[in-house]
């Protein structure tokens, strides 16, 4: 595909997504110049654009699809049905001036039958996994066993592949909820997390669990900021 076809593709894809207020007021007040405004914005970005395969796991119901449709600026569904696979299109992120195109890839259901598919979706070099942890279900038997199996499997895809840089951190899920009802007892998040997990029990692994942890109310656009943020700054 040409420089012009990109260009004009990423324009009419701009165009669909929410705009800024200062690009409102733009195009409001002025639509010429915010057309060329957005033009010429949408050419930088053409030119300058990084590539970042992103991956999201996690168990059922961690917020698995909340997460992606907050990554490409989608309407929220308030009642998400259980995934199974659903095709991720290519789309873009911008924070902070930057733009990361992140190629099209899967979100993959949250149970056992799809751990099996993970080694089609963590094949490149240069991959960073969001594995989603959701704070209210890590008390349910056998859920800690089933986070640790997960991470050492996609640990040894990394090593079995030979991946270079590729990353992974922990999105602890429904923050608000741990907050109002399990804090006080359990202390924060992240010391909880790694209380559960027995972080001793993972051997030889090929990505750094401990340092990265953060807990996110997916809901909370200033958590999907902070995401967003992460995703372009890498």
């Amino acid at each position: 595909m040409s420089l012009l076809e990109n260009l004009k593709n990423n324009l009419t894809n701009r165009l669909k997504l929410p705009l800024s207020k200062f690009e409102k007021g733009l195009l409001i007040y002025n639509p010429i110049f915010g057309i060329v405004y957005l033009f010429i914005s949408e050419l930088y970005s053409t030119i300058t654009t990084k590539t970042k395969h992103i991956v999201i796991l996690g168990s059922k119901g961690s917020g698995k699809t909340t997460l992606w449709s907050q990554l490409q600026g989608k309407i929220l569904d308030l009642a998400p049905t259980p995934t199974d696979e659903n095709k991720i299109e290519s789309f873009k992120i911008k924070s902070n001036g930057r733009t990361v195109k992140v190629p099209a890839t899967k979100d993959l259901g949250g149970s056992n039958d799809w751990v099996s598919s993970y080694e089609s979706i963590i094949n490149k070099d240069g991959t960073f996994i969001y594995y989603l942890v959701d704070l209210k279900n890590l008390h349910e038997p056998k859920m800690a066993l089933e986070i640790r199996a997960r991470l050492q499997k996609i640990s040894n895809l990394i090593k079995e592949k030979k991946l270079i840089d590729c990353g992974c951190k922990l999105l602890l899920t429904n923050k608000k909820s741990y907050g109002q009802n399990l804090e006080s007892k359990f202390g924060s998040p992240v010391k909880y997390v790694k209380e559960k997990l027995k972080m001793e029990k993972f051997k030889n692994l090929s990505i750094k669990i401990d340092d990265y942890m953060m807990p996110v109310e997916l809901t909370d656009s200033a958590d999907v900021d902070k995401i967003k943020d992460e995703i372009t700054s890498k």
